[in-house]
């Protein structure tokens, strides 16, 4: 969510399939085009995570295909129980997320980020120019280096 801005119910339903090695870097295929990747210290902990998956030590949730597990065999977190668990870690849920989307807005053209996180183009561009950086001038700057 702080990262790349996903929503916390795309983010319980992440499938260990989703997460990748590709050119040498872990990615997480997060519904766009692309899988994006995964920057230390992420990196470090996803793959922890996948090492060490909670609630799999029943026979009926060995093979759960979900990245975060649930505590019911076969069903991925609930989103309520991430919730909890980041409110009262002190983060601001929706004020983190749209934080994470307009600094990437600011990176990378509005049109790139909604394809590679799976955001529409429209709450992209709305994010851009919220956050002062409309990126309707990027042709312009590209032609002038």
């Amino acid at each position: 969510m702080l990262l790349y801005a996903q929503p916390l119910t795309g983010i319980c339903r992440l499938r260990v399939q989703d997460i990748a090695v590709v050119d040498g870097a872990l990615t997480v295929h997060l519904g766009g085009h692309s899988p994006v990747p995964l920057t230390e210290p992420v990196a470090i902990l996803t793959q922890q995570l996948l090492r060490e998956r909670p609630n799999t030590d029943t026979a009926a949730n060995q093979q759960s295909p979900w990245l975060f597990t649930g505590q019911r065999p076969g069903q991925p977190l609930h989103v309520a129980r991430l919730m909890s668990g980041l409110r009262g870690r002190g983060i601001d849920l929706l004020g983190a997320r749209n934080a994470a989307l307009r600094q990437l807005v600011l990176d990378m053209p509005p049109a790139l980020a909604a394809a590679a996180l799976g955001y529409s183009p429209e709450t992209a561009e709305h994010h851009a120019a919220a956050a002062g950086q409309p990126w309707a001038h990027y042709a312009a700057l590209r032609g002038t280096r």
